[in-house]
């Protein structure tokens, strides 16, 4: 176990970070994600379901996990159509909802990593709508000497 006395800290900055995309999204609920450590770096398992592979960025800086999902609606809209009619068409039958809930398309999170990790070395999975990211620690080079200039 790592002794970091910013690690409370960082817990408040990232809770904070995720309140305010949060906002900026609507009142949407939060994409959920688990960070776990292990030997060799971390395992971020995020539940995605519904989304394809094909509909998933995954973008990983030095210390940053982002994940960005978008994914086509069901039910496409016939050219000309805005929608005022309270419907929309499919094919030809006109869907009429009484309740939609399920109209977001896209979701969005980033996860701080509490190390670096080796960017080219991450390898992800995606089954039954659970993403599963392996994220290796980075192992930094020793520094190099600077000589200074008289």
């Amino acid at each position: 176990m790592r002794a970091n006395p910013f690690e409370d800290l960082e817990e408040m900055l990232d809770r904070m970070s995720q309140q305010v995309e949060d906002g900026m999204t609507g009142l949407s609920p939060s994409v959920p994600v688990d960070l776990r450590e292990t030997d060799g770096g971390f395992v971020a398992v995020v539940d995605l379901p519904g989304y394809d592979a094909d509909d998933i960025d995954l973008t990983v800086t030095d210390r940053q996990l982002r994940v960005d999902a978008e994914r086509d609606t069901d039910v496409e809209l016939e050219a000309g159509d805005d929608g005022d009619d309270g419907g929309d068409h499919d094919g030809d039958h006109t869907v009429r909802y009484v309740r939609r809930e399920r109209t977001r398309e896209s979701v969005s999170r980033s996860v701080r990593l509490p190390d670096p990790v080796d960017e080219d070395g991450v390898e992800a999975t995606l089954e039954e709508g659970v993403l599963t990211v392996t994220l290796p620690r980075r192992h930094d080079e020793e520094g190099r000497t600077i000589e200074i200039d008289d």
